[in-house]
């Protein structure tokens, strides 16, 4: 764990098909500058998604491969899975080149109700990273118009580095 005052910037760009629910984005961080001289921290990422949006039934798709690091108070930008409702990447962390570090999969499909008030994503999702660390996610998430999200997700981590993990994690929010 490092510790010590640093600042980060980053920012993003997304290009968005919105009748077709395709969107293109990419996020970059960097620690500009840090307590211990010789920290250096960066990290981009790409998210191709594809998204129905809230009126429509179908699938819903997330790919993203994530070069660096992705740590501390700016791990925020990182979070956008908005789709499946799915929280930031994960795994261990080393010097990058032109592959990946980690690579995301997630797939689901919307079911709407009748009155298309509501939708269900059943979900999946896939996490790979350097030294054979996976995370495996299924879960479902239900939103209710633009005021209630429920999202219930179990989880399995394992990494050639240490013994797995399992996880069952239930995250509500509500907007009025």
């Amino acid at each position: 764990i490092e510790n010590g005052a640093g600042i980060d910037v980053g920012g993003g760009i997304q290009i968005a098909h919105a009748e077709r629910g395709v969107s293109l984005s990419t996020r970059l961080r960097y620690l500009l500058v840090h307590q211990q001289d010789a920290r250096e921290e960066w990290g981009v990422s790409l998210i191709l998604r594809v998204d129905p949006g809230l009126a429509r039934q179908g699938v819903v798709l997330d790919v993203s491969p994530v070069w660096g690091a992705q740590g501390s108070g700016a791990d925020a930008i990182w979070r956008s899975r908005a789709g499946l409702g799915i929280g930031s990447l994960a795994g261990p962390e080393r010097a990058t080149n032109v592959r990946p570090d980690r690579m995301e999969f997630n797939f689901g499909y919307r079911l709407l109700t009748q009155e298309r008030k509501a939708s269900l994503i059943p979900y999946g999702g896939w996490t790979t990273g350097v030294l054979g660390f996976q995370r495996y996610r299924v879960g479902s998430r239900l939103v209710v118009g633009r005021g209630v999200d429920m999202n219930l997700e179990g989880m399995r981590q394992r990494s050639a580095a240490g013994p797995g993990a399992y996880g069952l994690m239930l995250r509500g929010r509500m907007r009025w």
